[in-house]
């Protein structure tokens, strides 16, 4: 009925004759031009319109397409008829329609088999049927609007699809978005996202006979029904808040089944009545800890079940760890009353460019593990001096290798210098530094910089590590701005915060996580894996180790692998090392340079892999030498055989060359032989 009755008031709004802009139709017509010439809207280049004041008409027929109909804050008021529209599009693609006020009519603003536009920043108010009506038309974007008071739909879809609805107040209305499907072709594949639906008088959002859209991120609250279902199967339907509705989900007849969550540890939906707890996590809420999802299902009726319930509204209050990060300026810290402040992690300066290291280094990193914090190791970067990044790398790796191994964070970059060296070279240097200490450690750092060279000097190659950014807004509840980084790990938003334990301002950081979080993405692992790559293939060699090891190399010429070994003075330390036999073979000789103590080693094999363990107590740096009997031939098969075919090519011709002398020559003979008989 809603359909029919659209057309006919579609039919009957075409038939109106052009009058005076004040009482009529105003037309924008395809050529451009605006009907009635007096009306108040202007336009310079026949592509932007702009209202100049408030009308009272029929509304406004767009014939053109490719324009932007700007209101300019003006209302377009209508008479109150239900035959009337406020802005129609019929077969008109590529409009943009903003920032009108429109009330009094019977629809809004139409869009009859129009693609492509754009409805966004309008007040649509007061109108008979709908605040906006789609009839067959797709790839359109509502967004940003406000659609109160209509007395019946507030968005109303009627057989379009890949449509967009974001971002809208939706009050008051019968329906607040209406999803008809019923006649010819369903709505599907739209997406509704982000909108507040409130105190609508029967549903927040109703899906007749449409289906596979996605409905996310949005308040629906207050309605007599949250969500109404009617024959509507395959929606996804996730990461909404459902509060206070009198009955949050109405599923109709045909048992329509859809999806109410995103999986885990995405979630489902936020429902104000749902009863459950949190007391466990994973996929099958069967593991140990919390993790914001209610334990038990939200149950809708037989078919439809939100498996992943969220146990606060979406989106979830950002959770953040607090932390420091300090170096000799900071004096000597009393660590256990930063600990009891509520501070859980520190970054600790440990060198500087090559040749200097923070005094303090050592006893903050021991004084802050000891008293509970997770403690991690940066260097300050002097790329201004001219140094190679390489060189400063592994000036780093020396000083801290103490540091970097499991239980500490991963060692961070901290880059204030250099941007006389221009974005190109000073993002080759960044990246030759992380790639050093990657490829001898086994460790990827992290880039601490601040959002004027984030923005300007680094290049997008670098986005892909983790981001400790530093921009002072002095209010943790601000964003900060990171640049060619979508997101932040850590934030240092203070370089003035006050802490107990530490004497004078002290620079403040937050972690984007929970303590979990923490140590799953930037504990260091006691897994060292070396790639090595042969023929488009992989053999992995591992190190389990609680020392810390760096340098390792695997010398195919000298079938060999050496790794540095470091560790705390005195402790007892272990290496796991697994061998691909493809790669490596035994028998095996051990050597190890540099001071180490009580060494045992065991060999175990299986056919595919060695396995060598080797325990020890820690004196100073030692390295470690695996030699091996057999290593993976230095040219591929595709190259040896190539070698193979050409030598046998060659060995061909060159005997078959000397057949044909051979023969010659016996044929000179046998001449010779001849001329002497006669």
């Amino acid at each position: 009925m809603l359909f029919l009755l659209l057309v006919s008031t579609l039919n009957l709004a075409f038939n109106i004759q052009s009058v005076k802009a004040e009482t009529g139709t105003i037309y924008i017509r395809a050529d451009g031009s605006i009907d009635p010439p007096d009306a108040p809207i202007i336009t310079k280049d026949k592509i932007t319109y702009t209202l100049t004041d408030n009308i009272t008409s029929n509304g406004i027929v767009v014939k053109r397409s490719n324009i932007i109909l700007n209101g300019a804050g003006y209302t377009l008021k209508g008479p109150g008829w239900v035959t009337t529209i406020g802005i129609l599009l019929r077969n008109i693609n590529n409009i943009t329609i903003e920032n009108i006020n429109i009330q009094s009519f019977g629809y809004g603003i139409v869009l009859d088999c129009s693609s492509n536009n754009v409805i966004s920043g309008n007040s649509i108010t007061n109108n008979k049927y709908a605040g906006i009506q789609l009839d067959y038309s797709s790839n359109n974007v509502i967004s940003g609007n406000s659609i109160t008071n209509n007395e019946l739909d507030g968005i109303c879809l009627s057989c379009s699809s890949n449509n967009v609805i974001s971002g809208n107040s939706v009050a008051n209305n019968e329906y607040g978005i209406y999803l008809d499907g019923i006649y010819l072709y369903a709505s599907s594949n739209n997406v509704i996202s982000g909108n507040s639906i409130t105190n609508n008088k029967y549903a927040g959002i109703y899906l007749n006979y449409s289906p596979n859209n996605v409905i996310s991120g949005n308040s629906i609250t207050n309605n007599k029904y949250g969500v109404i279902l009617d024959g509507s199967s395959g929606n996804t339907i996730y990461h909404n808040n459902l509060i206070n509705n009198t009955k949050q989900v109405q599923p109709h007849f045909l048992y329509p089944v859809n999806s109410w969550d995103g999986g885990y540890p995405s979630g489902g939906n936020y429902w104000s009545d749902y009863t459950g707890v949190d007391e466990f996590s994973g996929p099958y809420q069967n593991e140990t800890g919390s993790d914001g999802i209610g334990d038990t299902p939200y149950i809708i009726d037989a078919y439809n079940r939100d498996r992943y319930p969220l146990m606060n509204p979406w989106p979830p209050t950002p959770v953040y760890v607090k932390g420091v990060d300090v170096s000799h300026w900071q004096g000597s810290i009393i660590w256990p009353e930063v600990y009891s402040a509520g501070y859980r992690f520190a970054f600790v300066k440990a060198s500087e460019g090559v040749g200097w290291v923070d005094p303090n280094f050592e006893a903050n990193m021991k004084g802050g593990r000891n008293a509970g914090l997770f403690m991690g190791a940066y260097h300050f970067a002097r790329p201004d001096l001219g140094n190679n990044p390489k060189d400063e790398a592994e000036y780093f790796i020396s000083v801290a290798s103490e540091y970097l191994c499991e239980g500490f964070l991963r060692p961070a970059l901290d880059l204030e210098t250099g941007s006389a060296l221009g974005k190109d070279a000073l993002s080759n240097w960044v990246r030759i530094w992380m790639e050093t200490v990657k490829n001898e450690t086994g460790i990827e750092p992290i880039i601490y910089v601040n959002s004027y060279y984030a923005n300007n000097y680094l290049d997008a190659s670098l986005a892909k590590y983790d981001l400790w950014i530093a921009d002072w807004t002095y209010d943790p509840s601000a964003s900060p701005n990171t640049g060619i980084w979508e997101t932040w790990s850590f934030w240092q938003y203070s370089d003035k915060g006050s802490v107990p334990g530490i004497t004078g301002n002290v620079d403040l950081n937050l972690f984007n996580g929970n303590m979990q979080r923490l140590y799953n993405a930037f504990a260091i692992s006691n897994l060292k894996v070396l790639n090595v790559t042969w023929e488009d293939k992989t053999y992995p060699i591992t190190i389990l180790s609680n020392s810390t090891v760096t340098h390792l190399v695997f010398n195919q010429p000298q079938a060999q692998i050496s790794f540095n070994v470091t560790g705390p003075h005195g402790s007892k330390g272990y290496c796991n090392i697994t061998i691909p036999k493809h790669l490596l073979k035994g028998p095996w000789t051990f050597t190890f340079e540099g001071s180490v103590l009580d060494i045992e080693t065991k060999e175990t094999e299986n056919e595919t892999h060695s396995f060598i363990i080797f325990t020890y107590i820690h004196a100073s740096t030692f390295r470690v030498i695996i030699q091996g009997t057999w290593a993976i031939p230095e040219f591929s098969s595709t190259t040896i055989l190539l070698t193979f075919i050409i030598s046998t090519l060659t060995a061909t011709i060159l005997l078959r060359k000397r057949e044909k002398q051979k023969v010659a020559l016996n044929c000179k003979k046998y001449q010779h032989s001849s001329a002497s008989a006669f």
